[in-house]
């Protein structure tokens, strides 16, 4: 992809743009670098994006077994996906990072209560999925994120996200109003939410699969 902007004519580059290949949860950039934030993390709905890069990594020879791309790839991703989860490292009564109990008290208490129902109901589920363990930790890496990215803005700027809710074995999780409440707790003033679209109509004949109406949605978070 690098390579391929490269390729643009420099008279329709408008503006300079950096590159930089980081972790946003920690980027090391310097303080208050910037006014607008803008990104669509991954959604809590148990999207692999490291298996939708196969293709990619196995052509490019930089992967070639899903081990590789679990070690090269997917062992680095925010916590989105079941395969990502390997229950013998996360305690599952007590998930919730102290990064965002801090923020966060009594929003770290609803979501462990959430990762507890999800902990039970699992039990009796055919795939006995580790969403308990994935909705905890999807909220402790975006928690990171969010306090990077509170301290890379300057003041009045604003960080914008596209993202959705999901309902995990029926559970609802209200994606985008935990995150702003979190980003809250974090320095920021103040949050919106702007409904973008519905999402899993189609899946409405479905009877294997939970009938929580969902949202795609703009979050936008201020300081």
């Amino acid at each position: 992809m690098i390579d391929d902007l490269k390729t643009v004519n420099p008279e329709n580059r408008m503006t300079p743009t950096h590159i930089i290949l980081g972790n946003a949860r920690d980027s090391h950039l310097p303080d208050k670098l910037a006014d607008l934030a803008f990104t669509s993390p991954p959604y809590l709905n148990n999207y692999d994006y490291a298996d939708r890069a196969r293709l990619e990594t196995y052509f490019s020879g930089y992967a070639s077994t899903w081990g590789d791309i679990t070690d090269k790839v997917r062992s680095r991703l925010i916590m989105s996906a079941t395969t990502q989860v390997n229950r013998n490292v996360f305690k599952v009564s007590d998930i919730i990072s102290p990064q965002l109990k801090a923020c966060e008290p009594c929003l770290a208490g609803a979501i462990q209560e959430s990762v507890t129902e999800l902990s039970q109901r699992r039990l009796v589920k055919g795939g006995r999925k580790s969403y308990d363990i994935l909705v905890g930790q999807y909220f402790n890496d975006m928690a990171a994120v969010l306090a990077d990215t509170y301290r890379l803005l300057k003041p009045k700027g604003k960080f914008v996200l596209i993202l959705g809710d999901s309902a995990p074995y029926g559970v609802h999780i209200p994606t985008e109003n935990w995150l702003g409440r979190i980003g809250c707790g974090l320095g920021f003033s103040t949050f919106t939410v702007q409904q973008l679209r519905t999402r899993g109509d189609k899946w409405r004949g479905n009877t294997q699969r939970h009938h929580v109406a969902l949202q795609e949605s703009l979050l936008t978070l201020y300081k």
